[in-house]
């Protein structure tokens, strides 16, 4: 008799391992654990200079893809993809600042692609079903992020 009770505590143990185990699983992506508004911009500029634009777009926040179209930002993404592989690529990305206040964050970061050239670019971010998502851009250290992906990276031709 008392194997069969040691048996099924071993047993009665593994179940409640198991359930314990299945409700961390559900629980911890509600927990904070979503990337930072640094990593998501890294993984943003990564992602255009592959050429992934429809990835590239699912960053976006709503908001942004309402105020823009969804083509006008695929389209500046290709534009962007495309002149990143024309110049040589992305040499690296530093972040140089990363400020978050509840479900906003700023991110500037620099840019330096492979020809030499490097640009600062400046993204805010809201929070949106519990992810990080676009919701401006900029390139000039004077204005705020705006809602237009011509900077995405700095592309502009006439500042080469």
């Amino acid at each position: 008799m008392k194997c069969s009770l040691e048996g099924n505590r071993s047993h009665v143990l593994r179940i409640a391992l198991t359930a314990v185990g299945a409700v961390l699983l559900v629980w911890m992506p509600s927990c904070s654990f979503s990337k930072k508004p640094a990593t998501v911009i890294e993984d943003l500029i990564r992602t255009v200079e592959r050429g992934e634009i429809d990835q590239a777009a699912a960053y976006m926040s709503q908001g942004f893809i309402s105020r823009q179209g969804i083509d006008n930002i695929k389209e500046s993404l290709r534009q962007t993809a495309l002149w990143i592989k024309n110049d040589g690529g992305i040499k690296s990305i530093k972040v140089l600042k990363e400020d978050t206040v509840g479900d906003v964050a700023e991110v500037t970061v620099q840019v330096t692609r492979g020809g030499g050239d490097s640009s600062v670019v400046y993204y805010k971010l809201i929070r949106e079903k519990g992810d990080w998502k676009v919701d401006g851009i900029a390139s000039d250290p004077t204005s705020p992020a705006k809602p237009g992906v011509q900077s995405m990276m700095s592309h502009n031709p006439d500042s080469r």
